[in-house]
């Protein structure tokens, strides 16, 4: 069953919110939210890009790799991270929506709604690939996230 527009937006919403919180605490929010808006200009520019992201027939390992050679060593880690997540997520459909969510947030920080312990969930799946530690364990936190 395919996700409403809303459902998108809301889980956007999380993912920006653990971004921005992860992104805050490190002191580089702005610098994410540029690396953010160059995604989104990437992708509007490069249709077959967004294409492959979005696409439930595009492999999960093809993704990742597509990722790591095209923004590894070019964006920050964080930010490559975050992307890897979402992938193994299978949430690259809502780049579109985290980045406007994260340049919302950026806009209004301390405003947002708490989502607590989904925010936590995101952070630490984002820590652990920082680790190098992503494999079946990640549906647990997947199937939490919604």
């Amino acid at each position: 069953m395919a996700s409403s527009q809303a459902e998108e937006q809301s889980h956007a919403r999380v993912w920006s919110e653990a971004v921005f919180g992860l992104a805050a605490s490190r002191g580089v929010e702005d610098s994410m939210l540029e690396e953010w808006r160059g995604l989104v200009e990437l992708l509007d520019r490069d249709k077959d890009l967004k294409a492959v992201m979005a696409s439930p027939l595009v492999n999960n390992e093809e993704k990742r790799q597509l990722i790591e050679k095209s923004f590894r060593g070019k964006a920050s880690d964080l930010f490559v991270d975050t992307l890897q997540v979402l992938r193994s997520k299978g949430r690259l459909g809502l780049l579109r929506f985290v980045a406007g969510a994260f340049h919302g947030r950026s806009l209004f920080h301390g405003e947002g709604e708490d989502v607590g312990g989904l925010v936590l969930l995101a952070v630490i799946a984002i820590e652990r690939v920082n680790r190098g530690v992503v494999d079946e364990r990640d549906a647990e936190l997947g199937a939490a996230e919604g």
